[in-house]
């Protein structure tokens, strides 16, 4: 066994093991690691694929070139790849279920069917958009609460859906009114400030209201405006927003950056003209 792959073999296992706390790999180290296993023994790499657990699988296909994606959806079963889908935020389940119906449309459509209603309304909302609005980039998972909610009720709910790993990333509150409107963003480091007993209305009518007023994208917006946006007034977050001002989900630091580096890469193949497809010789 040659040194690179004892090392990836390693790590992977290190990541594997519960014990380790320090042994935890982000999904882009897996996949590089999982890309020398395969480059190395197909049957250990098909062997580490299936111990990935789901909450991390999705994340790591996403990582993937074309063909090992198509080794996870030959070598793992459907209801593997469902959970795992499921695990992910709407935007990246939207994505990879576009790169797995690129590879094999019967197996997407399979997948596709066998998700929860609200996860396959949440994909076919976000598969509506142009690539190149920003309502094909969002995320519909977010933290909101009402004008009249106390605050002490809104951190609560938060801190439940965190416990059962509906919410990740969270940094700002949206307010929304009674028609789904929103009215502010509030910084979660802030709301220790706040009156826990008190609305969320009251809370912030006894601040300066316009230090709250809320950076926000229309759903029809060009993404590159939306990252201007984002350079511009150096942001981690963006509200989403329909023609009206319903609140329709958030745009994160970490989309801008895929979004950048999609396009980037996407204009380096065009100028080369080569396709994808070639990043697949890179294992």
């Amino acid at each position: 066994m040659s040194q690179e792959l004892e090392e990836a073999k390693e790590l992977i296992d290190q990541h594997l093991d519960e014990n380790l706390e320090d042994g935890e790999l982000s999904a882009y180290e897996l996949a590089q690691h999982l890309k020398t296993l395969k480059k190395h023994d197909e049957e250990l790499f098909a062997k580490y694929l299936e111990k990935l657990d789901p909450e991390i699988l999705g994340d790591v296909a996403i990582e993937l070139p074309d063909h090992m994606l198509k080794d996870v959806i030959d070598t793992l079963p459907a209801e593997k790849i469902v959970e795992a889908l499921e695990e992910l935020e709407s935007d990246d389940a939207t994505d990879l279920l576009q790169y797995i119906e690129d590879i094999d449309e019967d197996k997407a459509r399979e997948l596709f069917n066998e998700l929860d209603k609200e996860n396959q309304n949440e994909i076919l909302r976000l598969r509506s958009y142009d690539e190149d609005r920003a309502g094909a980039h969002m995320q519909t998972e977010l933290f909101s609460a009402h004008l009249e909610e106390k605050l002490g009720s809104a951190v609560a709910r938060l801190r439940q859906e965190k416990q059962e790993g509906k919410l990740e990333n969270v940094s700002q509150l949206f307010i929304i009114d009674k028609n789904s409107v929103l009215q502010y963003a509030i910084p979660l480091e802030d709301l220790i400030l706040f009156d826990f007993t008190k609305t969320l209305k009251q809370n912030i009518e006894s601040t300066q209201i316009d230090h709250y007023k809320p950076h926000m994208a229309n759903d029809m917006d060009l993404m590159q405006d939306v990252a201007d946006m984002f350079q511009e007034y150096d942001l981690n977050v963006i509200a989403v927003t329909s023609s009206t001002g319903i609140l329709l989900g958030r745009i994160t630091y970490d989309d801008i950056h895929d979004y950048i580096q999609e396009s980037a890469t996407e204009q380096i193949y065009n100028l080369a003209g080569v396709d994808d497809e070639s990043e697949e010789d890179d294992t």
